[in-house]
């Protein structure tokens, strides 16, 4: 395995940290250390920072990190410290305990909460007795070691405090960043970590560092401690102040987070320093609903924000949060003016899902209504709205734009019925319902309603084909009774159908009014099989009195063979 390990550390390949993390040998590995860190490649120092970030529970390694550590602190090299001190703070974590002392005098047993020192340290020959399970809890290092390395670390960056205050605080962010929540899940992992200790809470007068670790002065409590960290004079600078603005996006610890947050807002007091439209845009996408709102707030606070681009508004029109999307939709009309919203643009934010940002996008909309049949094309992506709350209100001022006698296009007005948005539907079918409205007398919309799979919108279509079919017609050519019966039939079946179906054929065949055809591929799409046979059979019986139907019966029914191969003349299928 050494040899193996050599071979791709000479080639560069990924495949060696798992190689040299299954070896045991200190010797071996002592040697694969040294030729390691003084590789010049950016893949070897990659590679050190991935393993630096793994559990230090492989025995024997012990020589592997200590060398990259000195290799690292030697060179200067910020991102392998970070990834150093990370790990160095997780190897102390007392544990919790019950200590029971008997009290002579009272005669009882008093029972008191500990922490104490966990037995998980690695001895010589501990893998020839515990299963590889048992062994997961065990690391390398001895506890005196652990706390010499911890102090080790914040040495480095402690001599960066009182050296270059800038590189001092671009060194430490990163490592910060990198603490998790399993890392910090109890206030005493927070004390046993000496190096986040000191670069939170450094010059805290809660906290006292003892020889072994920081404890926490005679009638404090964690409660008390407040954002004091160790140098804060380089971080009441601008650069510290932005410094910490980053960390409250890229922490990964809600403790470091909470932090962060705590420290901008002390720092914000005294120090002012405009965020970035790229740190804010983050800050509102974050998942923390925390770091939203205080997004959101100092967008409200920002002066710049008037010069931003569009397009960077519209990156933050997409926060879900109801209450920090209303501080948005504040802050965009304060900065934006309408004029610089485009007609897509606004279709766009009036898509949103939170309510005040669907509600912003339709105001812009209400302003500029379409000129011409491209406008109008784009307010027809409406029917794509997410919005619960003013789906109704959206579709009825798109319909009235789309959906009047003169620009009345069925294919458009039809995406309001099919969208996912019971709001849009519900609004859809009460354009539908209004006196003159051109949907409620064309066949074709009531063809494709007759498909739909909302079951809401059926009900309602069933209840209305049910009163109309009862309806005498108003004149001789008044087909709507046929066709309503038709559609009708297709839900619940009906003996009259077939008749119905046998009028609308002969009709398409002595008229050029095409407008009843999708009601024949309706009925040809039926489950019922009489039924489907017999617009089957009108269909074939129109094509056969209307060549010229071809083409517009293929594009209705794609699922039709009309050309059946030359060897079965009689053959047509669905």
């Amino acid at each position: 395995m050494h040899l193996l390990a050599e071979e791709q550390l000479s080639a560069g390949a990924d495949a060696f940290l798992e190689t040299i993390r299954g070896m045991k040998e200190p010797k071996a590995l002592a040697g694969l250390a040294e030729k390691w860190k003084n590789d010049p490649r950016p893949w070897a120092r990659t590679l050190m920072q991935r393993y630096l970030e793994l559990p230090f529970d492989k025995p024997g390694h012990q020589v592997v990190v200590k060398r990259l550590f000195k290799a690292a602190e030697l060179r200067g090299d910020d991102a392998v410290m970070a990834r150093c001190l990370v790990a160095f703070d997780r190897l102390v974590r007392r544990v919790r305990a019950k200590e029971f002392q008997y009290d002579r005098v009272a005669r009882v047993m008093i029972q008191s909460e500990i922490l104490k020192t966990p037995r998980d340290v690695f001895s010589k020959a501990m893998s020839k007795y515990l299963t590889p399970k048992k062994l997961e809890k065990f690391r390398i290092f001895k506890y005196r070691t652990r706390y010499y390395l911890q102090r080790r670390v914040w040495r480095y960056y402690r001599k960066l405090g009182f050296k270059d205050g800038v590189r001092y605080l671009a060194a430490l962010a990163p490592a910060l960043a990198a603490f998790q929540d399993a890392d910090l899940a109890a206030g005493e992992h927070l004390m046993d970590s000496w190096s986040l200790m000191h670069a939170l809470h450094g010059e805290s007068q809660a906290v006292e560092f003892s020889n072994l670790r920081a404890v926490l002065k005679e009638g404090r409590t964690l409660a008390d401690l407040r954002p004091e960290p160790a140098f804060s004079k380089h971080w009441r600078t601008p650069e510290g102040v932005m410094a910490a603005l980053e960390l409250i996006v890229a922490a990964q610890s809600r403790l470091v987070r909470v932090w962060a947050l705590a420290w901008h807002q002390e720092l914000a007091k005294t120090i002012t320093t405009a965020p970035s439209a790229d740190v804010l845009t983050r800050m509102l996408a974050h998942g923390d609903e925390e770091v939203q709102s205080y997004g959101a707030r100092l967008l409200a606070e920002c002066a710049e924000a008037a010069s931003w681009p569009l397009e960077t508004w519209l990156k933050l029109l997409k926060c879900e949060n109801p209450s920090v999307a209303q501080l948005l939709c504040d802050a965009m009309l304060k900065h934006v003016r309408d004029e610089r919203v485009t007609l897509a643009q606004r279709v766009e934010i009036a898509l949103a899902k939170a309510t005040p940002i669907a509600r912003l996008g339709l105001r812009l909309l209400e302003k500029t209504p379409p000129r011409d049949a491209a406008e109008r094309e784009v307010i027809a992506g409406l029917w794509r709205a997410q919005c619960l709350g003013i789906g109704g209100e959206i579709v009825r001022w798109a319909l009235a734009q789309l959906g009047t006698a003169e620009v009345y296009q069925m294919p458009v007005v039809c995406r309001f019925f099919d969208s996912a948005n019971a709001g849009i539907r519900e609004g859809a079918w009460a354009w539908m319902e209004q006196v003159n409205s051109p949907g409620w007398v064309d066949a074709a919309l009531w063809s494709r309603l007759a498909e739909t799979p909302y079951p809401d919108l059926r009900g309602r279509m069933v209840d209305a084909l049910t009163l109309r079919v009862g309806k005498p017609p108003v004149g001789a050519d008044d087909l709507a009774p046929v066709w309503t019966s038709v559609l009708l039939d297709v839900h619940r079946g009906g003996r009259q159908k077939l008749k119905a179906l046998r009028q609308i054929a002969d009709t398409l065949s002595l008229t050029p009014n095409e407008k009843l055809l999708p009601v024949l591929v309706a009925a040809v799409r039926s489950i019922r099989g009489p039924e489907a046979r017999a617009a089957l059979a009108a269909v074939m019986t129109l094509l056969a009195k209307r060549p010229e139907l071809e083409s517009a019966i293929a594009a209705a029914l794609p699922e039709l063979v009309l050309n059946p191969a030359a060897g079965n003349p009689l053959k047509a299928a669905a």
